[in-house]
């Protein structure tokens, strides 16, 4: 019975959610919906929490809502940074065929190659999350949600050549990953397999994620926080998703 209190709970929120950070979206549509960056451009190597760099990667992970003209989007949102759409992937995650999304791009005056997910976007896909969100499965040297791991698998085939192509082209770019909610989960799923595969140098590595929920077990947490250690999970402690699903 509690589990079920907890699924609904999980759907309700998530819904809400959806309205609101859809809304981050019309920054990407029309003629006058420019973004003022942040004053400098200067990505901080020091491994502490950067306002700049965050806010930067949320407005990176806000493009995923915008699956019609994300370059369009970038170019608004980002301007300055130059950031040019490399390929953006959408795949069907799960039973109810919905999609997960998720792009890569590149900004050569950043220095920097993103990754960003996009978070849940339909009814069934919250449903779909709340249904399996206590089932849990291996991955790497913990287990992860079934429902994160599934999005992973079908999105990542897309993106792994080119995001291979890009690291070797430019070794010392940074990599950021990001993402809001179920884009967060995939997001930590990502950085932390860029590391165990030594697809990127893990000094390279960058995460920024925005109302994530638990992604797995404690060997899982413990396994990425090894791999990633510029790793920042930025939530609001009275949002109910970063806490869900519950410890017990």
């Amino acid at each position: 019975m509690y589990g079920l209190i907890i699924r609904i709970a999980f759907v309700l929120i998530v819904s809400a959610q959806l309205v609101l950070f859809s809304c981050a979206s019309v920054l990407c549509k029309g003629n006058d919906c420019n973004v003022e960056e942040p004053r400098s451009d200067s990505v901080k190597s020091e491994l502490h929490y950067d306002p700049e760099l965050s806010y930067k990667t949320l407005l990176l992970a806000a493009v995923t809502v915008d699956n019609v003209h994300p370059q369009r989007c970038l170019d608004k949102s980002l301007p300055s940074s130059k950031f040019q759409l490399q390929t953006f992937v959408r795949k069907k995650c799960d039973f109810f065929s919905d999609n997960c999304a998720g792009y890569i791009a590149v900004s050569h005056p950043l220095k920097a190659i993103v990754i960003a997910f996009r978070g849940t976007t339909t009814l069934t896909q919250i449903i779909a999350e709340g249904l399996t969100m206590m089932n849990l499965e291996d991955f790497l040297d913990g287990k992860v949600n079934s429902y994160f791991k599934t999005g992973f698998e079908s999105l990542w085939p897309g993106m792994e050549k080119k995001v291979k192509s890009l690291v070797s082209d430019n070794p010392q770019y940074q990599v950021w990953v990001t993402g809001h909610s179920l884009g967060a989960a995939l997001a930590s799923v990502t950085s932390t397999w860029l590391a165990h595969d030594n697809i990127v140098p893990r000094e390279n590595i960058i995460l920024y994620t925005f109302g994530s929920p638990r992604v797995g077990d404690y060997k899982y947490a413990q396994h990425h926080d090894k791999l990633i250690k510029n790793s920042w999970r930025v939530v609001n402690y009275d949002d109910i998703v970063p806490h869900i699903p519950p410890l017990n």
